[in-house]
């Protein structure tokens, strides 16, 4: 049983990152309340702490896309948008200068 549900997560993450990746205009992430955290504001930074399964997400398609361009977005709004070049991995994603919009958002987190 338990490995059927291993798959069934991997399943589950793989599609996640196919769907990030259909987006016309290159690569898309929409993080969502189950992907979220933590959030963290420094400045005019905004730190955003991925649970475990958007920490899987990201680093699935930046260890795929290496020279793409990505753009996450956090609930449809614009977060930040930057050229792979190396797997992410640590849960954190970084947004300098959000938006009042995304930072109005992100209050929910």
């Amino acid at each position: 049983m338990k490995k059927y549900l291993a798959a069934a997560v991997a399943l589950v993450s793989l599609i996640g990152v196919l769907a990030a990746q259909a987006g016309e205009d290159g690569l898309r992430l929409d993080l969502g309340a189950g992907d979220i955290q933590d959030v963290k504001l420094e400045g005019s930074t905004v730190l955003l702490k991925l649970t475990p399964s958007g920490t899987e997400q990201l680093k699935q398609i930046t260890e795929l896309n290496y020279g793409s361009v990505l753009e996450l977005s956090v609930d449809g709004i614009y977060a930040v948008k930057a050229t792979i070049f190396s797997t992410i991995d640590s849960g954190v994603v970084q947004v300098s200068h959000p938006s009042p919009e995304l930072l109005d958002k992100l209050k929910r987190y």
